[in-house]
């Protein structure tokens, strides 16, 4: 089995190293990865050309984004993987965070092109229950035959200081952020902010279960559009 491996946190990641160990259980597995750190870099590509260099054997480094590792995995290196991983990320992927994410992005990406894919991401805290279930997590996914050309699989793992309670197949939540803002001379500063409320009221979702101590598992697609409209011609 050939598997790819890409993140968004860069080459020096510690989860992609830990990603990698556990996936070598399963097969050959070639990394691909941002020379420095492309988070919230969503689906977005470099036209044309971008440098790459060798590090080691099977594992790259791009300067370029999440998604452009896929492109030069699959376009480059020519690999025909059985399928795509991407991650471990630092910080949870649910709700609203996925539109944006790079891990997810380049997870998408891979599933644009025909291929397989999950993304994995996690609370930045710690990697106790990512070491203690990312090889059951991908066991879980190949025994039931889960990995699909039609949507993506994304995977979060919960806090290490919440007990694990298992695995569960959830919705995704639709949340709004609070953003504050400060214009300083000619720089625009923001942070913005969950709701303290939101994984309570949202407790039967990716972001409620996570925060509750389960893995939460979504299925993602390219088909964005949820509501048919009927166009008025005038």
């Amino acid at each position: 089995m050939k598997i790819l491996l890409v993140n968004d946190d860069g080459i020096r990641s510690l989860r992609l190293s830990i990603a990698q160990r556990h996936l070598e259980k399963f097969g050959e597995v070639w990394v691909v990865a941002p020379s420095e750190e492309q988070s919230a870099k969503s689906m977005a590509i470099t036209l044309g050309e971008f440098k790459f260099k060798r590090q080691r054997e099977r594992v790259y480094t791009v300067e370029g984004t999440p998604a452009d590792c896929v492109t030069f995995g699959l376009f480059g290196l020519k690999l025909n993987p059985d399928f795509v991983v991407s991650g471990v990320n630092y910080g949870y992927n649910v709700g609203a965070d996925i539109m944006y994410s790079g891990t997810v992005g380049a997870a998408l990406h891979a599933c644009y092109h025909g291929y397989p894919s999950i993304a994995f991401s996690g609370y930045p805290n710690g990697n106790k229950h990512i070491e203690e279930q990312l090889t059951e997590m991908i066991n879980y996914v190949l025994d039931r035959n889960l990995l699909s050309e039609d949507y993506v699989i994304n995977v979060n793992f919960p806090n290490d200081k919440v007990d694990y309670k298992g695995r569960r197949f959830s919705k995704v939540t639709n949340f709004k952020v609070d953003i504050e803002g400060t214009i300083e001379d000619d720089t625009f500063k923001y942070n913005q902010k969950r709701p303290d409320y939101l994984a309570e009221r949202y407790d039967d979702t990716d972001l409620g279960r996570v925060h509750r101590g389960f893995i939460t598992m979504t299925r993602l697609t390219l088909d964005k559009e949820r509501v048919q409209s009927k166009w008025k011609l005038s």
